[in-house]
C-alpha cells in the first residue's frame, strides 16, 4: 500500500469553526450544525440572549427553540466535557412544555433530546403532524426507522428530504464518487451526517448502489442496533467492545463476511489497530489481510467518478456548507490523488501526473491545508522541485526512483497469449506481481535482471498490472492476455 500520505490527512471529516469576539445584544438564528458550526462561547451567548427573548414573551416558540439549539450545540462544542450535557436540557424542555404544551417546537425537541429513546417517537410524529415540510423532521424518521431495520419508512423520508433540497449537490456527488470506490456488496463503514444521510439518499431515492451497506459508527456505539446489523450481515466480533475501534479489530480479526471499507471521513481512533491492512481504493480504504495492488482499483474507480463539481463552477449554490465545510469535505481528494500523482510519475507519463499535482495542490489551497501538501510533494522529490506556481514542474522533478531506469524497462510481447519477458536495463534483483482489473494479485516471482519470465497459464483474457519492484524504483506496466 502506498500509504505515506494517508496520515497528513486522516479522517479529514467536515468540521469547522467559527470564533466570535464580542457579545451580540439581539439574539441570531442558530445555523444547523451541518451547515455551520460556531464557537462554543457563541452558543453560550445566543442562548442567553434567546433566554431574554423568552422572559419577554414566554409564549415565543421560536425563542424556545433556539434557546434550546443554542444548549444542544454548546454541548457539542463543550471540549471540556460533554458528560451529562443533553441531561441538563431536560429542565428546558420541561419549561417549554407548561409555555408551549401544543407547539412543534416542544415536541420536536423533547424527541431531539432524547437520542433517538423509542418512548419519544410519539412526539417526533405529533411534531411531524404539526410541520410537515420541516426538512429536519426526515432526518430524524431516517435514523429511527434505520435503527429499527425498517428500509421502507427510511426510503419514503428519504424521498421527502430529497424533494426540498437541502443538501448540496456538491455533497451528493462526493458520496457517489465514495460508492463507486466500493466493489459488490461492500459494508461501508462512516462516521458522521454528512458521509451517511447522502448515501442513504442516493441509494434510496436514485437507485445508485443499493447493494452496499452503511454501517454509521455512531450508531453502531448502541448495542441493539449493533446486535441487528451483525445478526443481518452475519459478522462476528466482539458485540460488547469497549470502543469502536476494538469493536472493528474483534471484526476482522473473524474474518468479515462482506467486503469492508471504511470512508476517507472516518476519524483515526476507529482505524488504528487496523492501518497497515487499509489500502486506499478511491474515497475510501479497503480492509484486506493480503496484499495486493489497490493502485489499479483506485485507477479504475478514479475514471468512475464525477468531478465535474470540482473544477467547473457555473454559479453558486445557496447553502451554507460550500462555505468552508465543502473546501474540507474536499480534501479527501488528497490523498488518492498523491497515490495517482506517484504512480505516473513512476510509470514515465509525467503530463498525467502534473493534472493529479496540480488538483491535489488547488484542493489543498482551498482547504487550508496547502503547507502539508506542499512539503508532501517537496519530499518526494528530495526537496529539489520547484513547487511554485506557474513552474515548469514536470521539467524540474527528480523522484527518488530512478526514472531513467524505469523508462528503460520493457515488458513484451504485448498483448501475449503464452507468456511475458520482462526485461530490464541491468542485473538487478527484482519482485514481479501481476494484479488482474480488480487489484487481486494472481502472480508473484522474484527474479534477477537483465530477463526475467513470467508464465501466465491458467489466466484469464483481460487487462492485468505488472507491478516491478527493484533497488533502483518501483515501477508499473500495463499488459493484456489474449486467448
Amino acid at each position: 500500500m502506498r500509504k505515506g500520505f494517508t496520515s497528513i490527512l486522516s479522517g479529514a471529516i467536515v468540521i469547522a469553526g467559527a470564533a466570535i469576539a464580542a457579545a451580540q445584544q439581539t439574539p441570531e438564528e442558530i445555523p444547523d450544525f451541518v451547515q455551520k458550526i460556531m464557537s462554543h462561547e457563541w452558543y453560550l451567548e445566543q442562548g442567553r440572549l434567546w433566554k431574554e427573548e423568552i422572559d419577554a414573551n414566554r409564549s415565543n416558540a421560536h425563542a424556545w427553540y433556539s434557546c434550546y439549539k443554542a444548549g444542544r450545540y454548546a454541548v457539542f462544542t463543550d471540549t471540556a466535557s460533554r458528560s451529562g450535557g443533553l441531561g441538563k436540557l431536560e429542565g428546558l424542555i420541561d419549561d417549554m412544555e407548561k409555555a408551549i404544551p401544543e407547539s412543534f417546537e416542544y415536541h420536536y425537541c423533547r424527541w431531539w433530546n432524547g437520542g433517538n429513546d423509542p418512548s419519544r417517537f410519539p412526539h417526533l410524529q405529533r411534531a411531524f403532524e404539526i410541520r410537515p415540510d420541516y426538512a429536519m423532521l426526515a432526518e430524524e424518521f431516517i435514523v429511527y426507522y434505520e435503527m429499527h431495520g425498517d428500509r421502507g419508512k427510511m426510503a419514503e423520508f428519504n424521498r421527502k428530504w430529497y424533494q426540498v433540497k437541502e443538501l448540496p449537490r456538491s455533497v451528493l456527488n462526493f458520496q457517489y464518487n465514495v460508492l463507486m470506490s466500493l466493489e459488490e456488496n461492500a459494508i461501508l463503514v462512516t462516521a458522521g451526517d454528512m458521509d451517511t444521510y447522502p448515501v442513504w439518499m442516493l441509494q434510496q431515492v436514485n437507485g445508485i448502489r443499493p447493494d452496499v451497506t452503511v454501517l454509521n459508527t455512531s450508531l453502531m456505539s448502541d448495542p441493539d442496533y449493533r446486535r441487528m446489523m451483525m445478526a443481518q450481515l452475519k459478522l462476528e466480533g466482539d458485540t460488547d467492545a469497549a470502543t469502536g475501534a476494538e469493536f472493528w479489530k474483534s471484526v476482522v480479526d473473524h474474518g468479515p463476511s462482506r467486503p469492508l471499507y471504511f470512508a476517507l471521513t472516518v476519524p483515526p481512533e476507529y482505524i488504528e489497530p487496523l492501518q497497515d491492512n487499509l489500502y486506499t481504493v478511491g474515497l475510501a480504504n479497503r480492509y484486506s489481510p493480503k496484499r495486493f495492488d489497490n493502485i489499479a482499483l483506485l485507477k479504475r474507480n478514479w475514471d468512475r467518478f464525477r468531478l465535474d463539481y470540482l473544477t467547473l463552477d457555473f454559479y453558486d449554490e445557496e447553502y451554507q456548507f460550500n462555505d468552508g465545510h465543502l473546501q474540507m469535505l474536499n480534501l479527501n481528494y488528497v490523498t488518492p490523488a498523491v497515490l495517482l500523482y506517484e504512480h505516473y510519475m513512476l510509470a514515465g507519463e509525467r503530463e498525467k501526473a502534473e493534472q493529479f499535482r496540480e488538483l491535489a495542490m488547488r484542493l489543498a489551497r482551498e482547504g487550508g491545508r496547502e503547507k502539508e501538501v506542499r512539503e508532501y510533494f517537496s519530499g518526494l522529490t528530495g526537496g529539489n522541485a520547484d513547487l511554485k506556481e506557474g513552474a515548469d514542474h514536470a521539467a524540474s522533478v527528480e523522484v527518488k526512483e530512478d526514472m531513467a531506469f524505469g523508462d528503460a524497462i520493457r515488458v513484451f510481447p504485448n498483448p501475449t497469449y503464452s507468456g511475458l519477458t520482462v526485461q530490464l536495463p541491468e542485473a538487478v534483483d527484482a519482485e514481479i506481481r501481476m494484479a488482474d482489473a480488480e487489484g487481486t494479485i494472481v502472480r508473484t516471482l522474484n527474479g534477477r535482471g537483465p530477463e526475467i519470465r513470467v508464465d501466465i497459464a491458467g489466466l484469464p483474457a483481460g487487462a492485468y498490472f505488472l507491478n516491478i519492484r527493484t533497488s533502483r524504483g518501483t515501477f508499473t506496466r500495463n499488459v493484456q492476455v489474449v486467448r
